[in-house]
């Protein structure tokens, strides 16, 4: 299986204190997330995420929680934002996932494996 990779030049200049502000630009999009098509200039580390949500949900916000970064890797935290309207009940649903990403240093650069959305199953598949 061939994964794709997204390289992120690793700054000289960043620090600790601005890891936050840094790993949000880079999955700061101008659209809605769930209508992204993954474009390369913007929101490049949104392609590494899981933003998989229900068929009935949609994406409302992304914000970065924590990065961690080490000798040999990179761990970034996020919370997405979701929402959904059950018609059937007449409710709004909201909710907040908290995922992660890991990427690895690779020389200068921070590596990051393309997310892949596992297959679809179903319930017969499940037993």
């Amino acid at each position: 299986m061939n994964l794709q990779q997204i390289r992120i030049p690793i700054p000289t200049d960043l620090s600790r204190d601005n890891l936050l502000e840094y790993f949000g630009n880079l999955m700061e999009v101008q659209e809605p997330i769930h209508d992204y098509a993954g474009d390369e200039d913007t929101g490049i580390l949104l392609r590494a995420l899981d933003l998989d949500v229900g068929d009935r949900e949609q994406i409302d916000g992304l914000e970065v929680e924590e990065v961690e970064v080490t000798e040999d890797d990179v761990h970034v935290s996020f919370v997405l934002e979701i929402s959904a309207y059950l018609g059937c009940s007449d409710l709004n649903y909201q909710n907040r996932e908290h995922r992660t990403v890991t990427g690895i240093t690779d020389g200068g650069d921070w590596v990051f494996d393309v997310f892949q959305s596992p297959p679809e199953r179903t319930t017969v598949e499940e037993f």
